[in-house]
């Protein structure tokens, strides 16, 4: 049987993601600070590769948790500041090439769509990142393929991808 479409997430194959990661990462300890837990360098190392390890489902609620000593009323505030504060973030890094596999991809015939948990509103970043126009079904909730099986986030949702009803 042939290949006849190709799937993407947005987070990593096309946003590299670096700026928005590290962001991220300092909020966290600044958040973790302002509880009053100062975290070394090696000691955020050391959470986030045993969030990696044992194949947190969410990294950030994971490396959050360990920091916490497991607190969880201090981990739930921690972390819904977090994903408050990661809403306002308006990054997006394009990844180097990924214009000229997705125009090769189509000029080879493939539909190319996105499996993602992101909202709808990405899809004007990819517009204007240049991107946008190689991804078919455009609008609605038909334009995404949830990679969790659940709905994608709407723009005003305030649930981490993943995560909420």
């Amino acid at each position: 049987m042939a290949i006849r479409a190709v799937l993407f997430d947005v987070g990593g194959p096309l946003d590299t993601e670096t700026i928005h990661e590290r962001m991220i990462d300092t909020h966290i300890r600044s958040s973790l600070s302002n509880a009053g837990i100062e975290v070394s360098d090696a000691t955020y190392d050391e959470a986030f590769q045993w969030a990696v390890e044992s194949f947190a489902p969410n990294a950030y609620q994971a490396v959050i948790w360990r920091l916490t000593g497991g607190n969880p009323l201090l981990a739930q505030r921690i972390y819904q500041d977090v994903v408050e504060h990661a809403s306002q973030l308006s990054t997006f890094e394009l990844r180097e090439g990924v214009e000229r596999v997705l125009a090769h991809l189509r000029l080879r015939g493939l539909r190319l769509g996105l499996a993602a948990n992101q909202p709808e509103t990405t899809l004007h970043v990819l517009d204007a990142a240049g991107i946008g126009r190689f991804f078919d079904h455009r609008g609605g909730q038909h334009a995404w393929l949830s990679k969790t099986g659940r709905a994608p986030l709407s723009a005003g949702s305030r649930d981490p991808p993943g995560e909420g009803p």
